[in-house]
């Protein structure tokens, strides 16, 4: 039996860490999205930039070619980043609330309790809507910058997601609204 009061600290080795929580990955899907998205941003440059080149006549043949090649070195770069950053991410929830992990390099983790939970909306881009993905966005109560967002997420773990996090939230007195995606 327990005989510590309610406001006596636990030790050490019951401290429950960030890393012993179970993470979700996000979808599969959410990476051919971003790449999808970054294909289309590598169009959109070869298309502005070759007749912005060429137009300006300031560079040979030779200069626009490398122009366009750097350009795309850069692209595929941020290609490359996004898939890491998306493979990095991933979401746990618990009896408290959400957990969040985010970042390949600077990492972040993030817990948010369900007693401070206002707002939990979805949303989708019209590449989402493609990949039937949505993005989670939780608001915090005290702070306008205290949100946690989760974007590749399937439609039915989204929606299911939402309302579980709002029943807690509900459980603990806070005002929840209600978004969902057109």
């Amino acid at each position: 039996m327990d005989t510590r009061s309610p406001h006596s600290p636990l030790p050490q080795q019951q401290w429950l860490g960030f890393d012993s929580q179970p993470l979700t990955p996000l979808s599969p899907r959410y990476r051919q999205q971003l790449l999808w998205q970054n294909l289309l941003l590598m169009a959109l440059v070869i298309l502005l930039l070759v007749p912005a080149l060429l137009l300006s006549a300031k560079l040979s043949g030779l200069g626009v070619i490398i122009s366009v090649t750097l350009a795309l070195l850069l692209l595929g770069f941020k290609t490359w980043l996004n898939q890491k950053q998306a493979e990095a991410m991933g979401y746990g929830v618990c009896e408290y609330g959400i957990l969040l992990r985010e970042g390949l390099w600077w990492q972040s983790h993030t817990a948010m309790p369900a007693s401070r939970l206002q707002h939990v909306s979805l949303s989708q881009g019209p590449l989402q809507r493609h990949f039937g993905l949505t993005s989670l966005r939780c608001y915090s109560a005290g702070s306008s910058a205290a949100e946690v967002s989760l974007p590749g997420l399937d439609i039915e773990v989204a929606e299911a997601l939402r309302q579980h996090l709002l029943s807690l939230a509900g459980k603990d007195g806070g005002e929840t609204s209600m978004e969902t995606p057109n």
